[in-house]
């Protein structure tokens, strides 16, 4: 072979290096988008606050397999605001908020700080366990990087409504498994201690019964992974270290 041919077959190989990095740039975009996405604190704060927007991406995710939105920054690659702060009160607003907005899904936010300073909120996403919805009846998939609505018009749709339709023949022992109700009841502990049942069960998720919520709490206990104090609805409860 030639100098001209080992030539070529260099120039070659670099053109299918650099295809292939592309690609693998964009399966990267893709994931991103399915996974994670963020918005700006103004999404939550203020005025500008568009709480049906959040609710409806939160829907897409808990459909999916889960996600994260990231509150307090804006395109895919960018920080928060140097020093950006914002009132310790407000996780637990967008809670709230989405809580009144949507159905049979739970978040569990968190407040994270970028290496510039600037504070962001982590709102996780878990997979629904039941059907999630808007409080209007509204059902959201992620599509990429976008929550698209799901009509009854197409094909998606028609697979929707028989999901939405086996769903509510399950009773809500079958919505969730009960090692992974523990998960989340321990996992709220952690972050949230000394926290009544009544905060866990809004946290972990309202359309799971309490007497499951309770079993998990027992069951936990009983591993010495829970202690609590208090008798009734005094009780308070923390996760063990």
């Amino acid at each position: 072979m030639n100098g001209c041919a080992r030539a070529e077959l260099t120039t070659s190989q670099r053109v299918i290096a650099k295809k292939n990095k592309v690609q693998q740039g964009k399966d990267f975009m893709s994931l991103e988008g399915q996974l994670i996405d963020q918005k700006s604190l103004r999404a939550v704060t203020g005025k500008t606050a568009d709480w049906n927007e959040i609710a409806k991406d939160c829907i897409a995710f808990a459909k999916a397999t889960g996600g994260r939105l990231l509150l307090g920054s804006e395109g895919v690659q960018d920080a928060p605001s140097a020093g950006q702060q914002f009132r310790a009160d407000l996780p637990d607003t967008v809670r709230g908020k989405l809580v009144a907005r949507t159905i049979n899904r739970a978040v569990l936010p968190d407040v994270a700080t970028a290496a510039n300073g600037g504070q962001y909120i982590e709102l996780r996403i878990p997979r629904a366990m039941a059907m999630a919805s808007t409080t209007d009846g509204r059902y959201f998939l992620r599509v990429a990087d976008q929550s698209k609505p799901v009509t009854g018009d197409d094909e998606r749709g028609q697979k929707l409504n028989k999901l939405v339709w086996d769903d509510h023949r399950q009773s809500p022992t079958e919505l969730i498994e009960p090692h992974r109700l523990a998960a989340l009841v321990l996992e709220h502990l952690q972050r949230y201690p000394e926290s009544a049942i009544s905060c866990i069960h809004g946290r972990v998720g309202g359309e799971i019964h309490p007497k499951q919520v309770k079993r998990a709490l027992e069951d936990l206990i009983g591993r010495w992974a829970v202690r609590c104090e208090g008798d009734y609805r005094w009780r308070r409860y923390w996760a063990v270290s």
